[in-house]
């Protein structure tokens, strides 16, 4: 099984009324997000839930596939995040509590 098998990828039209994809993999504790600036200009940006956009998906795409593209190429070669071994370790040493 691939990384992106693992992938959740969502798209659908905000309350807004613009187009978003978000994306969630189990290497990050975290949601990527796809969505159009709001700057005025018709390009796309990456954000997270929580935290800030890494380097090499901060800037601006012409098109939201080209977000996607790279979102899911960044994952592709990212480690697993500390937080998420944290969260794994605690689960594995504490079965009996939960783990948010």
């Amino acid at each position: 099984m691939s990384d992106h098998d693992e992938l959740e990828i969502k798209e659908f039209v905000s309350h807004d009324e613009r187009p978003r994809t978000t994306i969630k993999s189990p290497k990050f504790n975290n949601t990527f997000t796809i969505k159009k600036s709001e700057n005025g200009y018709g390009f796309y940006e990456v954000q997270l839930s929580k935290g800030v956009v890494p380097k090499e998906l901060d800037g601006q795409y012409t098109r939201m596939s080209g977000g996607v593209r790279h979102v899911i190429n960044y994952i592709g070669r990212a480690k697993v995040s500390k937080t998420v071994q944290r969260d794994e370790t605690y689960a594995r040493n504490h079965p009996d509590k939960k783990v948010d």
